[in-house]
């Protein structure tokens, strides 16, 4: 398969991961997520990404999860310049900066109960730029996103 430009990139949170666990169709989002890590044109295996807290929590979860969560994301290891803040403005200022190379579009994936913190979060909120660059979906409509950009 060839590599493909993807129009946005993605940051995985530790709650939909959960949630995709559950999921029924979980290996299919899973191939798919792959695919748009793996086949990125930009960043081929690091064109998603998830903190490598959640990361760790993740793997400590379930076992035998690592290298599935390994091939749709890159654990990313927590800047410094963001300690101080809580977990929501972490994520949210590191896909800020993220916004700033190509594509310049950002998807975070979460679930429905973390997506309204996201959206009413201060560093979300300061600029209608950060809403033009960053989107917050979950649930749903966060997997017809993914059918989106890998319609495989």
């Amino acid at each position: 398969m060839t590599s493909t430009k993807f129009q946005v990139r993605l940051f995985l949170d530790k709650y939909f991961i959960y949630d995709l666990l559950k999921h029924p169709k979980k290996v299919d989002y899973f191939e798919k997520i792959t695919r748009i890590h793996t086949k990125s044109l930009d960043y081929p295996f690091l064109h998603n990404h998830i903190f490598d807290s959640d990361f760790l929590e993740l793997s400590k979860f379930k076992k035998n999860i690592s290298g599935a969560i390994l091939g749709i994301c890159h654990p990313i290891q927590i800047p410094l310049a963001l300690n101080g803040h809580d977990e929501i403005s972490k994520v949210v200022k590191y896909c800020i900066n993220l916004a700033t190379k190509k594509p310049y579009k950002i998807l975070i994936l979460t679930n429905k109960e973390k997506e309204p913190k996201y959206e009413n979060n201060e560093h979300y909120t300061e600029d209608e730029s950060v809403k033009d660059a960053i989107s917050v979906v979950s649930g749903d409509l966060a997997l017809e996103m993914i059918n989106l950009i890998s319609p495989i």
